[in-house]
């Protein structure tokens, strides 16, 4: 017999970034774009962004750059947040990226090439690929990441 794979819905597009400025009153922040075809007209981008408390920083190892770990944990928080969807107005959810086929783009290299390799030797890098791993197992996403430029994302 012949192997048939299970087919899959069309693929989701996301795209990650995150921001560290040390001096700012607001030093870190994060944000996410997806695209989603199968949403519903009007629907079918979601954008997504907030600041990273001092308390997450605070876990981390100290450093004078943070960028590479905010990276990592946009990537780690889309997933979490959008495994099921986003809520709409109508109390319905879309942008699923559960059971899906995801082309995701992120702008720094050395958190893409931990993300794809899930590990890292730093650490706080290494327990977020974990993280991100551990979450596509379990909602059985299947990415393929990519890098672009950060004028691009």
């Amino acid at each position: 017999t012949a192997y048939t794979p299970t087919p899959r819905p069309a693929h989701s597009v996301v795209y990650t970034d995150a921001a560290f400025e040390p001096d700012d009153p607001r030093p870190a922040g994060l944000g996410a774009c997806v695209y989603d075809p199968l949403a519903p007209v009007g629907h079918q981008w979601v954008v997504v962004s907030g600041e990273t408390s001092p308390e997450v920083l605070g876990r981390w190892r100290a450093r004078r750059q943070y960028i590479g770990q905010l990276e990592a944990l946009a990537a780690v928080a889309t997933y979490y947040t959008l495994a099921d969807g986003a809520p709409l107005s109508d109390g319905s959810r879309s942008h699923a990226l559960r059971g899906r086929d995801v082309i995701h783009y992120v702008d720094n290299f050395g958190a893409l090439a931990c993300l794809v390799k899930g590990d890292s030797r730093d650490p706080d890098i290494g327990r977020l690929a974990h993280v991100l791993s551990a979450i596509l197992v379990s909602i059985r996403a299947r990415p393929w990441m990519d890098y672009v430029r950060s004028a691009a994302n």
